[in-house]
């Protein structure tokens, strides 16, 4: 299994590297049947309020189930229906899906984003989306193929001297998949509504997209992104702190189960 198996659309070359797409994956819902288990990976990353952010929850799913895992991992389900991760080069088991500090990033933008009107959150999402896409070229460009015996190639970074055998593709696409589903999410209004509409601590409080907005012009200007993203950064850390501790507690209670059990 290559790159070319989940790569389709418009194409990137990157310092002789093969052709990769930047566009995201076009699946839906129902391209994966969402289980408990699905919900549950979102649950532990502790970045969503339940009850009050399902819309935010399901967004997350989504964009979960929807995008490949980064090579080498793999995914599992154990005999309660949990849904493990392991790492097929290392032998590494966790609960923690891969992705979990991409999907705490997204949680946070897109909290916001589904705070804003309409005309806001358009110039934020087009502005993340251009300088995501940007990010992810820039780091494609980092990597360059290298010959080996019997016909193998591996990649190296030109910064770093990492090498690793699987392509960039399958290490960096799947996360900016899950961001451009988000962003692409976030761009529907008819999927907003519906999120909105989900999010009980928001449905009160938020302004309606077909009241027109009074001067209208001077919003989604690079100053108020810039303050976005810093509000963005400073709630990031917040829970980035409160997930970490989380963890930890999670990982004493499975000492204390595999104890109990012995």
């Amino acid at each position: 299994e290559g790159p070319g198996d989940f790569v389709s659309g418009d194409t990137l070359a990157a310092k002789g590297l093969q052709d990769m797409t930047m566009a995201p994956m076009q699946l839906s819902a129902s391209a994966k049947e969402i289980s408990k288990g699905d919900i549950a990976v979102v649950d532990n990353l502790g970045v969503v309020s339940i009850p009050g952010e399902e819309g935010l929850r399901e967004m997350l799913v989504l964009a979960s189930v929807s995008s490949p895992l980064p090579a080498p991992w793999t995914h599992a389900t154990d005999s309660r229906g949990r849904i493990f991760f392991a790492n097929n080069h290392t032998g590494e088991t966790r609960w923690e899906h891969p992705l979990a500090d991409t999907l705490r990033n997204l949680a946070g933008v897109a909290r916001t984003c589904l705070s804003l009107p309409q005309v806001l959150r358009e110039s934020c999402t087009a502005s993340l989306r251009t300088a995501w896409e940007a990010d992810t070229k820039r780091e494609f460009a980092q990597w360059y193929p290298v010959e080996h015996d019997q016909d193998q190639q591996y990649y190296a970074h030109v910064e770093t001297q990492e090498v690793m055998w699987e392509h960039p593709a399958q290490i960096l696409l799947p996360a900016h998949y899950m961001k451009m589903m988000v962003l692409d999410l976030l761009s529907d209004g008819e999927e907003v509504a519906r999120f909105r509409s989900a999010n009980t601590t928001l449905s009160t409080v938020l302004p309606d997209d077909t009241v027109p907005l009074p001067d209208a012009a001077g919003l989604g200007s690079s100053d108020d992104l810039e303050a976005l993203r810093l509000e963005l950064e400073e709630k990031d850390r917040g829970l980035q702190q409160q997930a970490e501790e989380r963890a930890l507690l999670e990982q004493r209670l499975c000492a204390l189960e595999q104890d109990a059990g012995e």
